[in-house]
């Protein structure tokens, strides 16, 4: 049996077209073994309401502390199936992908899978841009850590690892896969479109800066990880890193001769600091640079100082 667990909060129509996808997936791919489950986290719009039309979904209300780890560690609590295929409430999963994971004997080919998103990044109610998910050419699929919110995975894993650290707030589901990684399963992607992925521009987040705090949380738990650390933290974090490098370097250096000229040693972060934010065309540049000087502060000190405690799990059906 497959469960297929959506969670989301205020998703407002894409709820209803991921719940739309979902009932299509099941009648095209001919899947009779199978449940919806849907997980919200305090929604104020009507999502509770549309979730219930759909006679198949159970509905089920996070009462608690709420964020996605505790949405998906709720479905997977409640969920019945020995497969579980997790979604976010904005994605619209395509027919023919569940077939093609299975074997003749009913079992996942392979107990870790995702695939690739169309995103459609809508800006005040309209789409402004479309564009696939960046994957590797020349091959069907490849391992990776990262899953993002859109993962199928045999059960018996998620129980093993106890499911998602709900002490993130964001990068959860890439902690995840780096733990499924540390006990010898990555994560494989499909180089195939599996959802359609409704969002919204990343740079101009509010939670651009806060989310720091969960990369911090991240390097902490993972710093022995050489594969994380070269392909994920040192390309998104180097500003960080740098500024890092510069304040031990002006540090020492004032300690072996003091000097107010060591400060000059500044001006190798803010090259590399201008570098970055000059990448990105969401957002003006002055605006982005003191974006990231923040996030980079913020990753700095909560290395040391940021110390989350697990969220209870607290929920009721609908």
């Amino acid at each position: 049996m497959i469960s297929f667990i959506v969670i989301g909060r205020n998703e407002g129509w894409k709820l209803k077209a991921c719940l739309d996808a979902l009932s299509l997936v099941v009648y095209e791919d001919n899947i009779h073994d199978y449940e919806v489950i849907y997980v919200d986290s305090q929604s104020t719009d009507d999502s509770i309401s549309v979730a219930k039309q759909y006679p198949k979904v159970r509905v089920f209300l996070v009462t608690g502390d709420c964020n996605a780890g505790v949405g998906r560690n709720i479905g997977a609590k409640e969920a019945k199936g020995d497969v579980l295929c997790f979604l976010d409430g904005d994605m619209e999963l395509q027919c023919g992908i569940i077939p093609e994971l299975f074997n003749e004997n009913g079992k996942l080919k392979y107990p870790f899978y995702s695939g690739l998103h169309l995103n459609r990044v809508y800006h005040n109610g309209v789409m402004k841009e479309e564009y696939l998910q960046k994957s590797l050419s020349g091959v069907c699929e490849y391992l990776e850590i990262a899953t993002g919110g859109l993962m199928i995975i045999e059960r018996q894993w998620w129980d093993e690892l106890h499911g998602i650290d709900t002490r993130f707030r964001y990068n959860e589901d890439y902690d995840f896969g780096l733990r499924m990684t540390e006990r010898g399963v990555k994560p494989r992607r499909q180089c195939k479109l599996w959802v359609i992925h409704n969002t919204y521009p990343h740079e101009t987040r509010d939670t651009y800066v806060s989310s720091a705090k969960y990369t911090a949380l991240l390097f902490r738990n993972h710093w022995f990880n050489s594969e994380f650390l070269s392909k994920k933290m040192f390309p998104t974090q180097h500003t960080a890193f740098a500024l890092l490098t510069c304040l031990v370097g002006i540090l020492v250096g004032y300690i072996i001769y003091p000097s107010f000229w060591w400060t000059s040693v500044l001006f190798g972060y803010l090259l590399v600091l201008f570098r970055k934010a000059k990448k990105q065309n969401e957002v003006k540049i002055i605006k982005m640079i003191w974006l990231v000087v923040k996030r980079d502060i913020v990753f700095l000190t909560s290395i040391l100082c940021f110390w989350p405690k697990s969220i209870e799990l607290k929920y009721e059906e609908k």
